[in-house]
C-alpha cells in the first residue's frame, strides 16, 4: 500500500509523468509475463511497424490485415505502407508486407498483401477489406482472403479462400477495444489428411494515457492450444520521434524495441525483437498519408 501512495505522488509531478508511465508499464508487464512464461505458446504476426505499433485495437492502414473494423476509424483520406521483417536473421524467414487504405463517406476500404518465406517454400496472403462505423463508438469490418502455400516443386502449391472479420469499440476517448477472428470456416489445406488452416482469435486493447504515451495489448489464440500475448508502449519525444518498447510472450519471453520518425505525412519505423534462444529479428516499416 505504501508503494502505491509513493507512485501516485510521483505521477502528480507533470515533469516526470511520461518517464514514470514507462517505468510502471515495464515493471508490470515484466512481472505479468514472467508468471506465464511456462505456458506453451506460438507466435502470430500482426503487421505494421514490425509488430510494435499495429494491433487489433489500432486504426490505421494496417487494419486492412489486422482488424478491418479499424478502417472505419482511420483519419487519412488515403494511406500507403510497406513493412519488412527478417525473423531471427534467417533469409528463409523473411516477411514482406504492403497495405493501402482509402477512407470514404461509405466506410473504409483496404487491400493488404503479405509474403513469408523463400522461393522454394513460401506463403502469400492477399486481403480485400472493408470497415463500416455505426456512430462514433462502434465499427465492424470484413476481409476476404486469398492464400497461396507453395511447398517446393515436389509438393506443389495450394490455393485457399477464406475470410476474417472484426469489431472495434471506443467506450471513451482514451480506450479502444478490438476483437477479430481469422478463418472461422476452417479452410481445408489438404483433402486427404483433413488438415485445415487454424482459426485465430485476437483481442486487443489500446489505452491513450496522454497525448504523448499509449499502451496496446493483444491476446491471440488459435482455438486449439496456442496463445500469444503482445504488450507495447509508445512514447512521443519532441513531436517527431517515437520510442517503442514491448514484450512478446509465447514459448519464451521476447523483448521488442524500436524508434520511429514522424515527418509531416511520412512515417518511418526501425525495430527489433530479441528472442532469448533464436536471437534478433530486425524490421523496418514506412508509411505515407495523403490528407484530403
Amino acid at each position: 500500500m505504501h508503494n502505491y501512495v509513493d507512485l501516485k505522488t510521483i505521477f502528480n509531478d507533470s515533469k516526470l509523468k511520461g518517464r514514470h508511465y514507462l517505468l510502471s508499464f515495464f515493471v508490470t508487464t515484466f512481472l505479468l509475463f514472467s508468471f506465464y512464461n511456462a505456458v506453451s505458446q506460438d507466435y502470430y504476426s500482426l503487421l505494421g511497424s514490425a509488430n510494435l505499433s499495429g494491433g487489433t485495437a489500432s486504426a490505421d492502414v494496417w487494419s486492412a490485415n489486422n482488424n478491418q473494423a479499424g478502417l472505419a476509424f482511420q483519419e487519412p483520406f488515403i494511406s500507403v505502407a510497406f513493412d519488412y521483417q527478417n525473423h531471427f536473421l534467417m533469409k528463409s524467414l523473411d516477411q514482406t508486407s504492403f497495405a493501402i487504405s482509402h477512407k470514404s463517406k461509405s466506410g473504409g476500404f483496404g487491400l493488404a498483401f503479405n509474403s513469408f518465406g523463400i522461393e522454394t517454400f513460401n506463403t502469400k496472403k492477399v486481403t480485400l477489406s472493408y470497415g463500416k462505423s455505426f456512430g462514433s463508438k462502434f465499427s465492424f469490418g470484413l476481409g476476404l482472403d486469398y492464400i497461396n502455400i507453395f511447398q517446393s516443386e515436389l509438393y506443389g502449391s495450394k490455393n485457399l479462400f477464406t475470410f476474417e472479420m472484426g469489431m472495434m469499440a471506443r467506450p471513451t476517448e482514451k480506450f479502444t477495444i478490438g476483437a477479430h477472428v481469422f478463418n472461422p470456416i476452417r479452410a481445408k489445406i489438404d483433402d486427404y489428411s483433413g488438415e485445415t488452416m487454424p482459426v485465430i482469435l485476437n483481442l486487443g486493447v489500446k489505452w491513450q494515457a496522454t497525448n504523448q504515451f499509449n499502451i496496446t495489448t493483444d491476446i491471440m489464440n488459435d482455438v486449439v492450444n496456442q496463445i500469444n500475448i503482445v504488450a507495447r508502449g509508445e512514447y512521443l519525444i519532441r513531436e517527431i520521434i517515437f520510442v517503442r518498447l514491448g514484450v512478446v510472450q509465447n514459448q519464451n519471453l521476447s523483448y521488442t524495441f524500436g524508434v520511429g520518425l514522424h515527418l509531416g505525412d511520412f512515417y518511418i519505423d526501425f525495430s527489433n525483437r530479441l528472442h532469448p534462444v533464436l536471437g534478433q529479428s530486425p524490421g523496418v516499416s514506412i508509411r505515407y498519408d495523403f490528407i484530403q
